[in-house]
């Protein structure tokens, strides 16, 4: 099962997203989402059920981590979590660095700004993809991230930005490492 799931997220086959909502009282909402490319399950046939064990696989995880898992098919699944605090966030966020991928753990601060005390997140970071490594039609996976904060950030390299909502999104064409980061002024003590 293993060797499918990796196969799968190796072919880029699959989008996810994490929607992430930063409440004024500190507790954090977060919405997962893992969804299979319709074009390549058509294409591929599915004959070792590759899509049935990534799906199988993100909602397992989803109720190990305690979240509320909600599957459709095999097409997708999403799994909702609740978090007292940033921190029990940032403490709950799985480390890919242990399966050898190129990405860490998400990291919480409580930092001095100039301006006083600041939330400083870090949730994930990855280089360029190895396009030495790259089989013939392979696509990498493509990942978003959205952070909706209960003030404006004062710091962040979002790609993209609507309100006091922050957007991120990674696909196969990144050039340089990049990462979700961001600071904003902080509320109550995490």
């Amino acid at each position: 099962m293993g060797a499918a799931v990796l196969a799968l997220a190796a072919a880029g086959c699959m989008e996810y997203d994490a929607a992430i909502r930063v409440a004024p009282d500190g507790k954090v909402a977060v919405h997962e989402r893992l969804a299979l490319d319709p074009d390549w399950k058509a294409e591929a046939g599915d004959t070792f059920q590759a899509a049935e064990r990534v799906i199988t696989q993100m909602a397992q995880e989803g109720k190990r981590r305690g979240g509320k898992v909600e599957r459709f098919g095999d097409d997708s699944v999403h799994v909702a979590f609740d978090y007292a605090s940033l921190a029990s966030f940032a403490r709950a966020w799985p480390d890919s660095a242990d399966e050898g991928k190129q990405w860490d753990r998400a990291v919480y601060h409580r930092l001095q700004d100039s301006t006083g005390p600041a939330e400083e997140f870090v949730l994930w970071r990855q280089s360029p993809p190895d396009r030495s490594k790259r089989t013939q039609n392979q696509r990498y996976p493509v990942l978003g991230f959205t952070i909706t904060l209960p003030v404006p950030a004062t710091r962040q390299n979002a790609h993209w930005v609507s309100g006091r909502t922050y957007g991120w999104r990674f696909t196969e064409r990144m050039t340089h490492p990049d990462s979700v980061w961001i600071v904003w002024p902080a509320g109550k003590p995490q």
